[in-house]
This record gives structure tokens, sequence and C-alpha cells, in this order.
């Protein structure tokens, strides 16, 4: 299958889960009703993929995992969201077991930072805020953890490309 008919069915299946959520037909599991990864897992959102809560089905796809981390933490900028001003949808979650943070806005940062102060021993997983998740992607990534414990665990990466010193732009990396 080519590059452009995976993403085409992938697009699909996220607009037909989102379907499936927003008629109740799929049911939104509680954190830690599968079989749990002694990891926590952090993601932070922004602007438009939280007033559109985009971010919301990406936390649903976590939550669908076959299994579950110890935390599951969104960090949002302090001075853009609190209780009182994130969508309804969104805070929701709490009662399945989401913790919403908020802390100083350092950008993509957010989702490592924060969680590394607060959880310094734990493993860290992080995940994009604009994904659909296939239920089998945090036991892919602990498993791979097991084996290379020493190692940074991604489902992709880019290689810098560095000239006179320097990073080129991040599309031209590898």
């Amino acid at each position: 299958m080519t590059f452009k008919l995976l993403l085409l069915f992938n697009s699909l299946y996220g607009f037909f889960l989102k379907y499936l959520i927003d008629a109740g037909i799929y049911s939104i599991p509680v954190l830690g009703s599968h079989k749990k990864i002694n990891a926590v897992l952090s993601l932070t959102s922004y602007g438009r993929r939280v007033e559109e809560c985009i971010v919301y089905y990406t936390i649903i796809s976590i939550l669908r995992q076959n299994v579950h981390p110890t935390h599951i933490i969104l960090w949002l900028a302090q001075d853009e969201w609190n209780d009182n001003t994130i969508p309804e949808k969104i805070k929701r979650l709490k009662k399945k077991g989401i913790e919403i943070c908020y802390c100083e806005d350092i950008k993509s940062y957010k989702k490592i930072i924060p969680s590394l102060k607060k959880f310094p021993e734990s493993t860290i997983i992080t995940v994009d805020d604009d994904m659909i998740y296939s239920k089998d992607t945090l036991a892919t990534l602990w498993e791979l953890h097991k084996t290379h414990p020493e190692d940074i665990i991604c489902t992709a990466a880019r290689k810098p490309i560095i000239k006179e010193g320097l990073p080129l732009d991040y599309a031209k990396w590898e």
C-alpha cells in the first residue's frame, strides 16, 4: 500500500472512530481498566486542538490501548487554559482518570519537562495531540523499552542535518 493510500485510510479511520465515540457506540474505558505498564504518558495541546477537542480523541485512543500507563497527564499552558476555560468534553476525561495540569508555556516541551519534574524516576511516554493511536501502540513501545531500557524508543524520528555548525530547518531533516 502506498503512503498516500495509507494516509487516506488512517484519516478515514479517524473520522469513523470520532463518529462512533460521539454517537456513544464506543465506550471510553477508565484509566487502569486494562493491564498496567509502569510508565507515565504525557502529552500537551494548545489553541484549536483544545478548542475543537482534537486532543480529546487522541486521549480516547490512548484509553482504548490494550495496556494502560499508571498516569495520563495532559499539560496545558497556564496563561491560556484553566479548569473554567477548557471544553466540557475534555474536562469530563478527568472522570476517566486523566490528569489535566497547567504549567508555563514552553511549547512542545510541556509534554516532557513538567512530567520529568513530577515523576523523576518514571519512564515517560510522550505522544502527539493530533493522532489516533492503534490499540497496540503502547504495548509495542513498552516491549521495545524492556528490551532496550537505556534507549529512547519512538514510532517516528528525524535525523537533524547540520550545516556550518547549525541545524537546518526541521522540514529538511532526514
